[in-house]
């Protein structure tokens, strides 16, 4: 999602409008009750940090997180599969990357 917002070169107070348009599904109906219960002017006007905090709290269930991080930090690389390692580190990164971030 933040690549293709900063390939699209969306300005950031256009963030959370810009995301919110591609919604579908699960994701549109959650968008849809945040922008009732906020408005619609508080809701895409929120900053992209509370934005992405409250999407991670409805779509990444802290169980699920907690296996996410616990492979993590257990990741190893096994026999000579280095681009197999690779891949899932930078897929894990991605989802977990207060584990890679100072």
């Amino acid at each position: 999602m933040e690549n293709v917002i900063d390939n699209s070169g969306c300005a950031n107070n256009q963030k959370v409008k810009y995301v919110a348009s591609s919604f579908v599904n699960k994701a549109l109906t959650w968008w849809n009750t945040q922008v009732q219960a906020r408005g619609h002017e508080a809701a895409i006007g929120m900053s992209w940090a509370d934005f992405k905090a409250l999407l991670i709290e409805e779509f990444c269930p802290s169980n699920e997180m907690e296996k996410l991080e616990y492979e993590f930090r257990n990741h190893r690389m096994v026999g000579a599969n280095h681009v197999g390692y690779t891949d899932r580190f930078h897929e894990l990164a991605k989802l977990v990357p207060h584990l890679v971030t100072p």
